[in-house]
């Protein structure tokens, strides 16, 4: 007689095999409610939960092998650091060019790399022409107040 332990493992698969069909289907171009019927869920918004969550888990384990691989790489990168450290900072130049290199992809995996900033700056025809209307607009209220009365009596 099965234990519950090799249930649960035999209902473990089964989820996980038809959420990889559910998955192929729909990358097929296959909809939602056709992948329901076809693999018997209990409707189009339960094959969709189901692949989101297939989805999710995929994406958290491909982050762990990335940062997996990361450390790795770090380890490699202070090997090799380790091994010219002594023979750059005595003045060896293949040394320090080595040194530079090995820390410039340190940096770079580690992001450590400001951004370079660039500032652009477009001007056209008409940026200068509302400039331009901005100013005679600022300069048009600045008038004395008895003109701005004038203009008020006469308009009004």
């Amino acid at each position: 007689m099965p234990t519950a332990s090799s249930r649960s493992k035999a209902r473990a698969a089964a989820i996980s095999d038809r959420r990889r069909q559910a998955i192929q289907l729909r990358i097929a171009g296959v909809d939602l409610t056709t992948i329901a019927d076809r693999l018997d869920y209990s409707s189009p918004q339960a094959v969709s939960v189901d692949i989101t969550r297939a989805l999710e888990q995929t994406t958290k384990a491909l982050q762990v092998d990335a940062d997996q691989l990361r450390a790795i790489e770090l380890e490699r990168l202070d090997r090799l650091q380790a091994g010219v450290w002594t023979r750059a900072i005595n003045g060896d130049d293949k040394a320090v060019l080595s040194a530079l290199r090995i820390m410039q992809r340190r940096a770079r995996l580690l992001g450590l790399d400001a951004p370079v900033k660039v500032k652009t700056e477009v001007t056209s025809e008409l940026d200068r022409e509302i400039e331009d209307l901005v100013t005679r607009l600022a300069g048009s209220r600045r008038r004395p107040d008895h003109e701005q009365a004038e203009d008020d009596a006469v308009t009004g």
